[in-house]
């Protein structure tokens, strides 16, 4: 337990004493029976039973999921602010809801063990209607199940049969409420009537490979959207009817997308060849891009997956985890080296920077002479790297072709960041994307990966289903699952175990945060010199209860103190630096410094740094922002956050 931790544990026993039992059988028993609490769809954890295909282990194998329609309710007796968020939610959108779901392999522990046995599959859930910037709080995103991958790998089809049983408590299979054709809810004292469907399935490459069984990036068609894109050193290149493609061939016109129907067909020619004719079986799953499994999602008729409607690539696994942005950095960095404008250039020039303390800085990612850095510090980093790019490598006159490659594949970066603000529209989208990969090829030549063809439906896919997910916020999630499973080394009960500490987990964190109100995080009574400064600059009463805080949640976003923001005052931005939070008898409001406007272009503005605080609304909090740390009366570069490069951009 940290200090932290302890401090706090000590604070709430002194405010509200020693519970009257606490034993670790109390405890047990306390989560049992919050986390299988009845609702109006039955028990809140429910049991689902697989029947295993593995000889050595021929006993059941049992995994609870987490009934969603009941867990909406229970969230809903819990908080005021979620309750309202969810009904606001079936109100606009007329009781319809869109069913997103996102799928991930999760390892407690020693990630390098090759027999790490507490491995498990982890299945979440949300909303889509909910809209931005709510789906960005991880308090909005449920779980639904989680199987340890050793029981999965004794089930028929595995992942992919995980998934479909937890999509069955959605859509009501055998006999219960299908959402499909309606439910009612109990949200508290209100009963409503909502339906929907499944809208999006997003997940790494791997996890799509394990659900729906295309055959992936190594299969004859490395893309299970495309009848006609071939990996380009299949045999069957090239086609002298024209017909079949190279998927290193970046013009979409030439793609011949499925249809459901024609996904549809080659799950029923699987099925009847695996019947009349298995020994032809393998052939003709090379030829279509997907494997036959009898107890998979795509075969089976309950659930009748739209496919071309709900598959969706990630950009953040594309683009940023062994995708096309980071393989770009090395090339440019491995450019630059013989211009002595390599990895230590780039590192030097990099920690000259200031990042909001509430994101993933980039400071070190050139810091152990290689590029290196998570998905969050990497896109970090593509501000600055662009600067970069266009003030130091341009200007010097060398490797230009990679500098313009380089802004390219940050400027995608930046927009598929806002996809979802809807600022930013399908076709603009494309656009950047081809141009981009058509600048790395100028550049490098050839140096293709599956990766840059999938990038290419991405607009597709935002026009479809109106949004890019990626997965940045669902891998955080996954530290909830990992401190429930990573203490319990006994994995007799494991998966039931960590379910149900997940679940009241979940409904006490909804219970004690907000989900989109701006407020502050972790407030203290403010200090004796911050009051009496707020008592001086504004009317405020004496009697007047002042909390502050060093960080406050805006527009989904931690700012804190020492951060530089822009902000939205009077119509127009403006950027400051943070010096405190505070609310005055429950109005939130900040002191910040405003910083003098001097010059601005399409990426930053250059402003004068002045210390002198002014006390303005939080709500005006836009976005914090990066900066070049200057001191007061000097010149400060501030980089655009995307959204304000995208508009002053539209304004030119």
């Amino acid at each position: 337990m940290t200090h932290a931790a302890m401090e706090k544990l000590f604070q709430q026993i002194q405010e509200e004493g020693l519970p009257e039992a606490f034993s670790a059988s109390t405890q047990a028993r306390q989560k049992k029976a919050i986390a299988c609490s009845a609702t109006s769809f039955g028990p809140l954890l429910q049991k689902h039973t697989f029947e295993s295909i593995d000889p050595k282990h021929p006993e059941d194998v049992d995994c609870w999921i987490q009934h969603p329609m009941g867990f909406l309710e229970k969230a809903c007796e819990e908080s005021a602010s979620f309750k309202k968020l969810l009904i606001d939610t079936i109100t606009k959108h007329d009781g319809h809801l869109t069913i997103v779901l996102y799928s991930d392999e999760v390892t407690p522990g020693n990630v390098l063990s090759n027999r790490n046995h507490r491995k498990f599959h982890a299945v979440y859930w949300s909303i889509q209607e909910f809209g931005w910037p709510a789906l960005s709080n991880e308090l909005v995103w449920f779980t639904s199940t989680c199987l340890r991958s050793c029981m999965c790998n004794r089930i028929s089809a595995g992942l992919s049969n995980l998934a479909k049983a937890s999509l069955k408590s959605f859509f009501g299979y055998p006999s219960a409420p299908d959402l499909r054709h309606g439910v009612h809810l109990q949200l508290g004292d209100q009963r409503v009537f909502v339906r929907g469907r499944l809208g999006v399935l997003v997940q790494d490459e791997r996890a799509h490979k394990f659900m729906t069984h295309c055959k992936g990036a190594g299969g004859v068609k490395p893309c299970c959207l495309c009848k006609n894109v071939l990996l380009p050193s299949s045999n069957m290149l090239p086609d002298t009817t024209g017909y079949c493609i190279s998927a290193k061939c970046y013009d979409v016109s030439k793609y011949d997308l499925h249809s459901s129907g024609s996904i549809s067909g080659i799950q029923a020619r699987l099925k009847k060849v695996a019947e009349e004719d298995p020994g032809d079986l393998s052939r003709i799953e090379i030829l279509h891009g997907f494997k036959y499994e009898p107890e998979g999602l795509l075969q089976d008729p309950w659930l009748d997956i739209d496919f071309m409607q709900v598959f969706a690539w990630d950009f953040m696994h594309c683009y940023l985890v062994g995708g096309g942005y980071e393989r770009e950095v090395g090339f440019f960095c491995e450019a630059l080296s013989p211009h002595d404008l390599g990895l230590a250039k780039l590192d030097q020039y990099v920690k000259r920077w200031v990042w909001p303390q509430g994101y993933a800085h980039a400071k070190d990612c050139f810091s152990t002479k290689k590029f290196t850095g998570t998905a969050s510090e990497q896109i970090s980093l593509s501000q600055v790297i662009s600067k970069y790019a266009r003030d130091v490598v341009i200007a010097k006159g060398v490797c230009v072709e990679m500098a313009h490659s380089m802004i390219a594949v940050c400027d995608v970066v930046g927009l598929l960041s806002i996809a979802n603000s809807g600022l930013v529209s399908s076709k603009d989208l494309g656009v950047a994307i081809i141009h981009h990969l058509s600048l790395r090829e100028a550049a490098y030549g050839d140096v293709w990966k599956p990766k840059d063809h999938w990038v290419t439906h991405l607009p597709r896919q935002l026009l479809v289903q109106k949004a890019l997910f990626s997965t940045f916020l669902m891998e955080r999630k996954h530290r909830v699952l990992k401190r429930a499973a990573q203490s319990r080394h006994n994995t007799q009960g494991f998966d039931c175990g960590v379910m149900e500490e997940t679940t009241v987990q979940h409904l006490h964190d909804l219970k004690l945060h907000a989900v989109t109100d701006v407020d502050l995080l972790g407030p203290k009574p403010a200090s004796r010199k911050l009051q009496q400064a707020i008592v001086e600059a504004l009317p405020v009463p004496p009697t007047a209860q002042i909390i502050a805080s060093r960080s406050v949640h805006v527009n989904c976003r931690a700012v804190y103190v020492g951060d530089v923001v822009a902000l939205s005052i009077a119509g127009s931005v403006q950027f400051g630096k943070v010096w405190f939070h505070a609310k005055i008898d429950g109005v939130l409001v900040s002191g910040i410094s405003l910083w003098e406007i001097v010059s601005f272009d399409l990426t930053l503005a250059r402003c004068l740094v002045h210390d002198r605080p002014e006390i303005v609304p939080t709500a005006a909090i836009v976005e914090p922002c990066v900066f070049f740390k200057a001191p007061p009366g000097s010149i400060s570069q501030v980089l655009f956050p995307p959204k304000l490069k995208l508009r002053a951009a539209q304004l030119a």
